[in-house]
């Protein structure tokens, strides 16, 4: 009857445990990847933010938030998210990429091109960098004299 008992009393232990281990609720971290991953930006971001109100912050958490405001076409908030990001000590090189084409978004070409000549000189040359680094010269020449032409179609 006794080794019924001890038999019984393990079993309830081990349901105990694996119930406990059921219940451990995500991080704010992990729940904000996890809906980054899914599509679902703008919640993302909310959490992100959260995460960024503290003292230590996270170089991947602000990296991840100027993404969720870009992939949303916030490119206002996403400059700013960015432009720290930029700044801080450790940022992957895409986020010089996404600064760059946000500050190109806002029409800030002329300190796109800026982001760009760095990227080019820390990271190497490649074409695409090559073509944004263009694109921007050429917008910096035409914005100060816009084309207003108007097209018409010719009627047969």
């Amino acid at each position: 009857m006794i080794r019924y008992t001890y038999i019984f009393i393990i079993g309830l232990l081990l349901c105990a445990v694996s119930t406990v281990e059921a219940q451990e609720q995500k991080s704010y971290r992990q729940r904000a990847e996890q809906l980054y991953l899914a599509g679902e930006y703008m919640r993302a971001a909310d959490i992100y933010e959260r995460l960024a109100d503290v003292k230590k912050l996270r170089v991947s958490d602000i990296e991840r938030l100027g993404e969720c405001y870009l992939y949303i076409s916030e490119f206002t908030t996403a400059e700013n998210w960015f432009a720290r990001a930029y700044r801080m000590e450790g940022h992957d090189p895409n986020t010089v990429l996404n600064y760059a084409e946000v500050l190109r978004q806002n029409m800030r070409y002329p300190e796109a091109k800026e982001v760009l000549e760095k990227y080019r000189s820390a990271y190497g040359e490649e074409e695409q960098v090559a073509l944004q680094i263009a694109g921007s010269d050429s917008s910096i020449l035409w914005l100060p004299e816009p084309n207003c032409t108007v097209y018409k179609t010719l009627k047969k």
